[in-house]
């Protein structure tokens, strides 16, 4: 398939942030001609006051498919950043005859039955310690220091707007069956700045995708924006 003039982009941000985050690659891509949208996830950013205890990847997925349907959206190039890669994969099941491509960006793969941390235990020792004393099913917002954003304004700026998101989007499993996607083409950009997913590329690439690095910290969109969306755009016009 070739991509054409109603090519749509979804942008699906990570753990603790919202919209706000693609502002940047938001800004190069318009400028490319193509419709944009890039939701908050519900309890997060602008949606805050949404959080409760049940929120999962399940819902935010369900977020994401009726973004695309109310937009009437088809031929999409699918984008999930780190968490947002799990949504994605899991709207990329849930309406596969919608999505042109799937782009993972420093994220997580998907496996049917098993959660993040059942995949991670390392994530799962970084995250046990965030959750919230007070409300345990909370996991707070690492801050932009841990996440390779260098102290700045964009670093000030994540971590004013980040907010806390519930551990189910970490601990549920993936119920979706995989092999839905696979006839969908799949790209995969690793941080290379940021180890944590330097394995996961890896079995990325031995999966079939599409591999491409970018050597920056983990919050690509701040540090790098234009050359990622460069990228999407790149993978946007390509001939699958």
């Amino acid at each position: 398939m070739t991509a054409n003039s109603d090519t749509t982009i979804v942008l699906v941000h990570g753990s603790w942030g919202g919209g706000w985050v693609w502002d940047e690659v938001v800004a190069s891509l318009t400028g490319a001609g193509r419709r944009i949208l890039a939701p908050t996830l519900t309890g997060l950013g602008d949606r805050a006051h949404l959080i409760h205890e049940g929120i999962d990847h399940e819902l935010h997925a369900e977020d994401i498919v009726q973004t695309i349907e109310f937009a009437d959206a088809s031929n999409i190039v699918l984008v999930g950043h780190s968490y947002g890669g799990l949504v994605a994969s899991a709207v990329a099941c849930r309406i596969p005859e919608r999505i042109r491509s799937l782009v993972i960006v420093d994220g997580f793969l998907a496996e049917t039955g098993r959660s993040i941390f059942d995949l991670h235990p390392e994530i799962r020792a970084i995250i046990e310690p965030l959750l919230n004393p007070m409300a345990p099913w909370q996991i707070m917002p690492l801050p932009a220091s841990a996440l390779g954003l260098p102290d700045g304004p964009q670093a000030r700026r994540h971590d004013a707007r980040s907010r806390p998101m519930p551990v189910r989007t970490h601990s549920a499993p993936f119920r979706e069956d995989v092999a839905r996607m696979t006839a969908i083409e799949r790209h995969y950009i690793r941080c290379t700045d940021f180890p944590i997913f330097a394995a996961t590329a890896e079995k990325a690439e031995r999966e079939g995708w599409r591999r491409g690095d970018i050597e920056t910290g983990h919050m690509v969109m701040f540090t790098q924006p234009g050359e990622l969306a460069r990228r999407i755009q790149n993978i946007a016009t390509m001939e699958g």
